[in-house]
């Protein structure tokens, strides 16, 4: 509910200039609200994504198979689910399934950390990390374009 809150909030402020609502005002604590949500917002999509791909990963589709009684059954396995999962990222590379084998390569280190640890939370730190480094830039741009940050 707050995150369509936000989003309800984030595109009210950038629909308003555009269909010239009069009631709009120049308060500058409104602005520094707009800021902070679409910062919020941007900060934990990347945090949520890693929660919502480690679950479906690591927990359900790696660890519900009845394989693991047998180790080649289960090599195997943690090996296709790391190569699905930089396959869902083939996006992230403009299509060039080469390069999803990064992405591949993250998600065998993930499966490995996640069987050895039983633990969802290793896993989830390194995966909410990652992306929220890599979505630092976008956060660093957002704030720059709506005046948070002046350079």
């Amino acid at each position: 509910m707050v995150v369509f809150k936000v989003v309800v909030t984030v595109l009210g402020a950038l629909l308003r200039p555009l269909v010239g609502d009069s009631a709009a005002t120049n308060d500058p604590s409104e602005g520094i609200s707009l800021t902070f949500a679409v910062l919020l917002f941007a900060s934990l999509n990347p945090v949520v994504t890693a929660l919502i791909e480690d679950f479906t990963f690591r927990h359900t589709l790696l660890l519900k198979f009845p394989v693991w009684n047998r180790f080649a059954l289960a090599a195997g396995l943690t090996v296709v689910n790391a190569l699905v999962f930089g396959a869902v990222h083939i996006n992230n590379f403009g299509g060039q399934w080469l390069l999803t084998l990064t992405f591949a390569g993250a998600g065998l280190v993930m499966n490995l950390a996640y069987l050895w640890t039983r633990n969802i939370w290793h896993v989830l730190l390194m995966h909410g990390m990652n992306n929220f480094l890599l979505g630092g830039p976008i956060t660093v741009l957002l704030t720059h374009l709506l005046g948070a940050v002046t350079a």
